[in-house]
């Protein structure tokens, strides 16, 4: 998969750039590498990512449940899977999990031994803050209709410096941390219920976390409480609930996604990225 480090999907000519070169991987390792998943995706005018929901539909979709799979890292995305398999999938970026959280954390704790809030002791320090909050969710993000997609190159300490400027007041900096957290519950949770309209009304639905932020405890607490507000029936989880562990979820989904590349198959979800047609993705590099 490589590291990304650009990722503008929304350009009038949009890119997605990673790095890690395949060839050297091929040579080193004397293994065929799959590489470059996202650009055929692009050139055929879809967002590139999110990429796991083909995954989650493959190995996670149930006739049993209404499920909804949450991946936490540095960028939220949800995939929804409804129990009718004639419901088309369907997933996006909802926006930050733990990239405004981890660096905002670090750049006020350099010496810490995480560079991450570890057990939110951070943000247990410090309140929301309603102004700063409403500030944050007023990002135009937040309302873009699906397909969509985001990044650490747009959620991060320079997004955050800017809207700090807009406020009439200083906040501590726990205060900050723990509106954070907020900002990302809220968005998740909004776009979770705005996703489930396709669901029978009060039917159960199973939240399944992944990614590093589903170990983020006050994180997921948050966000069953904010769900069981529109939904009682509403559980939030993990995916080694389920037999898939949570951790390595997205080094599966790209080994998959090898996997259909060696086997010719496509890989994308056009309902999801928004793409023409469903393609074949990535490139091979023989050692």
């Amino acid at each position: 998969h490589g590291q990304t480090i650009r990722h503008r999907a929304e350009y009038q000519h949009p890119f997605s750039l990673q790095i890690g070169d395949p060839s050297i991987i091929a040579e080193k390792t004397q293994i065929k590498t799959i590489a470059d998943f996202r650009r055929m995706d692009i050139a055929a005018g879809g967002q590139g990512a999110p990429l796991a929901p083909a995954f989650h539909q493959a190995v996670l979709r149930t006739e049993r449940q209404n499920r909804i799979i949450l991946n936490l890292g540095g960028i939220a995305n949800i995939t929804v899977l409804a129990q009718d398999p004639k419901v088309e999938v369907t997933g996006f970026d909802t926006g930050p999990a733990n990239a405004l959280l981890d660096a905002w954390f670090t750049l006020h704790h350099p010496k810490a031994a995480h560079r991450f809030d570890k057990n939110s002791d951070f943000a247990n320090q410090g309140v929301v803050q309603s102004e700063l909050l409403t500030l944050f969710l007023g990002d135009d993000y937040f309302t873009l209709a699906p397909p969509k997609s985001t990044g650490k190159e747009y959620f991060n300490l320079d997004w955050l410096q800017h809207n700090l400027n807009q406020c009439q007041q200083q906040y501590s900096a726990a205060d900050i941390q723990r509106t954070l957290l907020q900002l990302t519950v809220n968005t998740i949770a909004d776009a979770i219920k705005a996703a489930s309209v396709q669901f029978s009304p009060n039917s159960p639905v199973s939240v399944l976390c992944c990614g590093g932020g589903m170990h983020n405890k006050l994180l997921l607490t948050l966000l069953q409480q904010r769900l069981a507000q529109a939904n009682k029936k509403v559980s939030v989880g993990q995916t080694n609930d389920v037999g898939i562990d949570g951790d390595y979820l997205e080094a599966m989904t790209f080994a998959w996604l090898a996997k259909q590349r060696v086997e010719m198959l496509p890989g994308n979800l056009p309902s999801v990225t928004g793409a023409s047609r469903p393609k074949i993705l990535g490139a091979e590099y023989l050692p």
